[in-house]
């Protein structure tokens, strides 16, 4: 009988593979080189042991198997794609994960930029400011912050004089 179909015989209980570790010390086992019998270097004998009940778990193997899956899916009872609500809303425009990446470092740079106790107004939490100046009704609160510039006035009017030429370009009749 092989040194291995003892071990396996011998097992009342399951063990752990650290267990197995502790209890087994593994034996170096010379790698011959077949053509002339040298030997190349030593590695470490691997046992491996079969359990009949196995380690994974059986119950989901039905909901796993992936013949079941696609006939399933034919069917039209399962749904094996994605069934999440995709991403939408506002969201800038960037080309790569770089761009992306940058843009939160910006955004975090500038926001670490502000005074102190305009930064504590927002938690120290740049989404949270950025919350705040999506919503119109904060707009004065904001030029008070000093986060958004004030509208410029409004320009004094231009006076407009019409002047009388009547006499110089007669109506066309």
């Amino acid at each position: 009988m092989s040194e291995l179909s003892e071990i396996v015989e011998n097992l009342q209980e399951p063990i752990s593979a650290d267990e197995m570790l502790k209890s087994r010390s593994f034996e170096r086992v010379p790698v011959v080189c077949p053509e002339t019998g040298e030997v190349l270097r030593y590695r470490k004998k691997v046992v491996t042991i079969d359990r009949p009940d196995g380690m994974t778990k059986q119950s989901d193997k039905s909901r796993t198997c992936i013949k079941r899956l696609l006939v399933a899916r034919a069917r039209g009872a399962v749904d094996i794609y994605n069934s999440k609500k995709p991403l939408s809303g506002d969201l800038p425009a960037v080309d790569s994960y770089f761009d992306a990446v940058r843009l939160v470092t910006d955004t975090q740079a500038s926001f670490d930029e502000l005074p102190s106790n305009t930064r504590q107004f927002f938690k120290n939490s740049p989404l949270e400011m950025v919350k705040f100046l999506e919503k119109p009704e904060n707009k004065e609160k904001a030029i008070e912050l000093g986060l958004i510039n004030p509208p410029s006035p409004a320009p004094d009017p231009v006076q407009v004089q019409v002047v009388n030429t009547e006499s110089e370009n007669p109506p066309a009749e």
